[in-house]
């Protein structure tokens, strides 16, 4: 099960108009994803998708929707692996 701030390496399977849908090699069954094509690098810069069996490093952004939302963005990496190395926020 993914959880927020998760950073995986996860495959490219398929394409849609607005974004990409992934999964994690790990447990592909519980481990897929969407990443929006804003939160591609790729996209951003070239307005083209990865190829489908491409491999991105990604975050978690969103693990309450159905699927998971992801970012490829090496700032939302970035945050994630702050908030990985802080522990846990406390409210």
């Amino acid at each position: 099960m993914m959880k927020e701030f998760d950073i995986l390496a996860v495959r490219v399977i398929n394409k849609a108009p607005w974004g990409i849908s992934v999964q994690s090699d790990a447990d592909p069954l519980e481990n897929s994803a969407f990443i929006d094509k804003f939160k591609l690098a790729q996209w951003l810069e070239s307005e083209e998708f990865p190829p489908l069996d491409t491999v991105l490093i990604a975050t978690v952004i969103d693990a309450s929707r159905d699927p998971a939302r992801m970012s490829a963005l090496d700032l939302d990496i970035e945050i994630a692996r702050r908030r990985i190395s802080d522990g846990p926020q406390q409210s």
